[in-house]
């Protein structure tokens, strides 16, 4: 039975969790992910698993689609009014 590994290294981690190397060392000296510089930056695996699954679920959360109309050409006769057609089908959902 292995042992379970509590600390990595930038690197090591960075492809635990498929993130670049700079983006992990920027997040170890902003102090965003619980890591402590011993001969190098050692990452607390288990915590830092769980801070990052956390930042990712209240990411989600307060995502908001946007959706943005579609662009007519008002060069046409009849365009203002495929516009107000367009978005009278997106307020009721049939698009």
């Amino acid at each position: 039975m292995m042992a379970e590994v509590l600390y990595m290294s930038i690197k090591d981690y960075a492809k635990h969790v498929s993130a670049s190397v700079g983006t992990i060392y920027d997040m170890c000296r902003k102090g965003k992910l619980p890591a402590v510089k011993i001969g190098g930056w050692r990452i607390n695996v288990k915590r830092a698993d769980e801070l990052l699954e956390q930042m990712c679920n209240e990411h989600m959360t307060e995502y908001t689609p946007v959706i943005k109309p579609a662009k007519v050409n008002i060069r046409t006769a009849n365009a203002g009014n495929s516009y107000l057609a367009r978005l009278e089908q997106i307020r009721k959902g049939v698009v």
